[in-house]
């Protein structure tokens, strides 16, 4: 009977095709790793200036709608919807800043839409102080969370 070498039939067999297998994939997996890196890269890279332009543009953007509702407050109606309901003018002038840019840009358009249904008519006195009155319980809430 003849003896077989267990060992020797492991290595030929199977040893020596996975070790092979192993140093191909290692050999080919770093290249390809690294063209997709590059790859990646280049297409989410974001360049420093378009940054700053975008920071820029929403920091111009809250401004533009911070002055227009202080404008918005400061207007007679205004001040005589505030002084109706017992808010002190300086709190909501302070308040409007901490608005989110979302609440600001939302209370910002009410505001124009508001002053322009006012000045072509299609709104009356009441009807602009209630709005005024909405939003200035808006901005208080908001001020108070």
């Amino acid at each position: 009977m003849k003896t077989v070498n267990v060992r020797r039939i492991f290595s030929q067999r199977f040893l020596a095709p996975v070790l092979l297998m192993v140093v191909a994939c290692a050999a080919a997996f770093p290249a390809s790793a690294r063209a997709e890196d590059q790859g990646q890269s280049s297409e989410h890279i974001v360049s420093a200036q378009a940054l700053q332009q975008k920071v820029e543009a929403k920091a111009e953007t809250r401004h533009k709608n911070i002055e227009n509702l202080r404008h918005f407050f400061q207007t007679p109606l205004a001040q005589r919807a505030m002084k109706m309901q017992h808010v002190d003018p300086a709190q909501v002038q302070k308040a409007i800043p901490t608005l989110s840019d979302a609440e600001l840009a939302n209370l910002s358009a009410r505001a124009t839409s508001a002053q322009q249904g006012f000045a072509a008519g299609s709104l009356s006195t009441e009807q602009i102080l209630l709005i005024i009155i909405v939003m200035l319980f808006i901005i208080i809430l908001v001020a108070i969370h």
